[in-house]
């Protein structure tokens, strides 16, 4: 067996150093990797233009039920959505039903959207 691989040569792997740019970390200023919380900054400040309309996400921080967080995980998984999908959804579709049904120039718009004349 040995004779076989020495038969075959001396197998040489070449190195390469290469310089990997992560997203987020390419802090060009120092050419120093970002700390933990300096990506968190910059992740949650991008955040604020988000989406596909350039209107941005917001962030949600609740506590809900047991019984509304398995309720969502079933719908989403029904509509093979994500939770975050399903919600989105079920809210936007509520807000636009109740924007069909009211008048723009009465007075129960303006309370909807929180406006004072």
């Amino acid at each position: 067996m040995h004779d076989m691989l020495s038969a075959l040569g001396t197998f040489r792997y070449p190195v390469t150093v290469c310089k990997i740019a992560l997203p987020g970390n390419d802090d060009r200023r120092s050419g120093m990797a970002q700390t933990t919380a300096e990506r968190q900054a910059a992740y949650r400040a991008r955040r604020a233009t988000a989406g596909d309309d350039g209107n941005g996400d917001r962030r949600l921080s609740m506590w809900v039920s047991t019984e509304a967080d398995l309720a969502l995980a079933r719908l989403a998984n029904r509509y093979s959505v994500t939770k975050r999908e399903m919600l989105k959804r079920m809210v936007v579709r509520a807000d636009a039903a109740i924007l069909r049904r009211l008048d723009p120039d009465s007075e129960e718009w303006d309370t909807y959207f929180g406006v004072t004349r």
